[in-house]
């Protein structure tokens, strides 16, 4: 806040705000915890030695409630200090001409297929995010997007909004034709997980989604097929009842990782005490 109001007022300006709420563990503040979670009266619920409890010993129908309502705290927290963002933005006179993206990184597993947080599967409740853009002077305004859009699409559509030329091999796409309505060729969304007992990948096109699960020193290999339209919990598996679809997007998912041009391994930069100190302090290190 204090930023906002001591910039330059005639020069445009770039504010990235990253918060890790909402996220393991789940403490959230008063009043938003008695509001969401009024039945969870143990301070120990949430905490970062119970949910990793939980991812080990699996939790019951209860657990299940209780942490969700937590979650559910978290993210009215969230909302609420957001909001605030908007109305300070708005006071200063920086609301209407500004660009503003709200999304996430990821989602969190509440058991709905027997894992809890994230980076444990690929399933819509740990990759599906929320996206608005706000346009500058309420252009577009109210316009819901049914497209397929893909985190890599946030960085195209800025630019070509903007009148920037994108760098080359840029992945994704602008979704500008998407949002004003306009035809455009569908699109394929692709993605992966390391882990240390093996990898999953996957590969999203018009509402049909294969997911492959390898594990690693010679175990085996598993593969879904799910159709987000008809069933978005992904409870029934469709692999040996769409062979078209299981071939068309196997081979999609194949030829994606034939091309990818990324390494095995990202180079390992120099950080500095402080640099990791903060990383560490936000579980990325």
């Amino acid at each position: 806040m204090r930023w906002l109001e001591q910039r330059d007022p005639d020069r445009p300006f770039f504010l990235y705000l990253h918060t890790s709420d909402p996220h393991a563990p789940y403490t959230p503040h008063e009043p938003f915890r008695k509001r969401f979670a009024p039945d969870v009266d143990d301070p120990s619920i949430g905490t970062l030695l119970h949910t990793n409890k939980m991812k080990h010993d699996g939790g019951g129908p209860r657990d299940v409630r209780n942490l969700s309502n937590l979650y559910d705290a978290e993210i009215a927290y969230n909302d609420e200090h957001f909001g605030r963002l908007l109305k300070r933005l708005r006071a200063l006179g920086l609301y209407q001409s500004s660009l503003i993206v709200f999304l996430a990184d990821h989602g969190e597993a509440f058991k709905e297929h027997g894992t809890w947080q994230h980076g444990t599967t690929l399933y819509e409740e740990e990759i599906a995010i929320p996206l608005i853009i706000k346009f500058p002077d309420g252009r577009q305004a109210g316009t819901r997007v049914q497209a397929l859009a893909r985190q890599v699409d946030v960085l195209p559509t800025l630019l070509e909004f903007l009148g920037l030329d994108a760098p080359e091999r840029l992945d994704g796409r602008s979704l500008l034709p998407a949002i004003a309505a306009k035809a455009e060729a569908p699109v394929f969304a692709y993605s992966y997980l390391a882990r240390r007992r093996g990898s999953w990948v996957g590969v999203v096109h018009e509402d049909h989604k294969l997911v492959r699960a390898r594990e690693h020193e010679g175990g085996g290999t598993r593969e879904w097929l799910f159709d987000l339209a008809s069933d978005p919990d992904e409870s029934d598996d469709l692999l040996h009842d769409l062979p078209v679809w299981h071939g068309f997007l196997s081979n999609r998912l194949d030829r994606a990782i034939t091309e990818a041009p990324a390494g095995s391994s990202a180079p390992t930069p120099d950080l500095d005490p402080e640099l990791r100190k903060r990383l560490e302090m936000l579980g990325y290190l």
